[in-house]
């Protein structure tokens, strides 16, 4: 149904009975539309609308700004949550962590 057709049922019913409600709650769930990123569903019943953000969907222009020469992580010892913006330093860890060792040009050679 158009949502010119939900708001042309709207106008036929007194307000606060269970039929404007009704056409009330159709028109506003009509007007979310789904897009690239975002998916939105109207439960008719509850009544309720809810969005989710679709898996893969969030370019990386949307991310939030980073200072120059950090890369998106977690850091040793951080345990889990919320990706951080780590500092060459603080990648170097993750390296050793997982038995890799220093790369020569880091500086970090013998540690």
């Amino acid at each position: 149904m158009s949502n010119q057709k939900r708001f042309a049922l709207l106008k036929q019913h007194d307000f606060g009975t269970p039929a404007f409600d009704e056409a009330a709650q159709d028109a506003v769930g009509g007007i979310f539309v789904d897009t690239a990123e975002i998916n939105f569903t109207y439960n008719d019943a509850t009544p309720s609308i809810s969005a989710t953000l679709i898996d893969n969907s969030i370019a990386n222009a949307r991310l939030a700004n980073m200072v120059e020469a950090r890369i998106k992580g977690r850091a040793v010892g951080a345990g889990t949550g919320a990706p951080q913006d780590l500092t060459g330093a603080e990648a170097g860890l993750i390296i050793v962590a997982s038995g890799g060792g220093y790369p020569p040009q880091l500086g970090y050679a013998g540690m």
